[in-house]
């Protein structure tokens, strides 16, 4: 259970103003292991239903507040390097709020490597094939879907101080399916369609082609620091790049 208050300064053009908000996070799972490969996870939480966010605020009359599926998954883990993960399961991948939201669970399935070089040496890759849209559509059985391929390594020259860093491509697959006009763009209250209400994310033309495709390269590095000093501590840094957008055919 988390107890949270929120304070928002706002700039506009026009008007400056602030919003202050009480909020609440409530989270509650367990994991089990049927066999010394497998682990079962299930985990319920708060919220609105939006991917990127598990509280709650203080509203609406102390109406009843939401619980939703935030996690359940089956890995198989046969060996200390190789796991395998399927169902709505944690990011695997190396990365940072920057890029991805923590609180952002994908579904679909996910495979980690690891190989010790020496001890304070570790390469590591992580795949992930994440669906996105289930469309039912005549005439098509390509829902859009993700796939990330990462490597990278860490390297831990003491017991408290870790540095990991990791190249990844993610890989968006069949995204011009998803159609404003008569797709789940259209709806406001999906997650895509909430975004390019903002002109955030897709952007199609006339014959609902995708303009900007996405085929985006990352680089993610991070410092952790514990044990040394009164808290832990971080610092990390991103970088990323979306190679496949035509800035000619978004002019056009």
């Amino acid at each position: 259970l988390r107890l949270r208050h929120d304070t928002q300064w706002r700039e506009t053009d026009s008007d400056d103003y602030d919003r202050n908000r009480e909020r609440f996070r409530l989270r509650f799972g367990f994991t089990t292991e049927p066999t010394e490969t497998t682990k079962l996870g299930v985990r319920l939480a708060s919220g609105s239903g939006y991917q990127n966010t598990t509280n709650q605020s203080y509203d609406a009359h102390a109406r009843g507040k939401e619980i939703f599926i935030d996690k359940v998954y089956a890995s198989w883990q046969p060996a200390d390097f190789f796991k395998i993960t399927g169902g709505k399961h944690k990011n695997p991948l190396l990365t940072t709020p920057l890029v991805w939201d923590p609180d952002v669970n994908p579904e679909g399935y996910s495979e980690e490597l690891k190989l010790k070089v020496t001890d304070g040496i570790e390469i590591f890759s992580n795949l992930g094939q994440w669906f996105i849209e289930e469309l039912d559509i005549k005439d098509t059985d390509r829902d859009p879907t993700l796939l990330a391929y990462q490597l990278g390594f860490a390297i831990k020259p003491a017991k408290t101080i870790q540095f990991e860093i990791a190249g990844t491509y993610y890989d968006f697959k069949n995204l011009d399916k998803l159609a404003w006009s008569n797709g789940v763009l259209d709806d406001k209250t999906e997650f895509l369609g909430y975004n390019h209400e903002y002109s955030q994310q897709m952007i199609f033309d006339s014959n609902q082609r995708l303009l900007n495709e996405f085929g985006c390269w990352e680089v993610a590095a991070n410092l952790k620091v514990k044990d040394a000093l009164p808290v832990p501590f971080s610092i990390f840094a991103n970088y990323i790049k979306n190679a496949e957008a035509d800035i000619s055919d978004l002019i056009n």
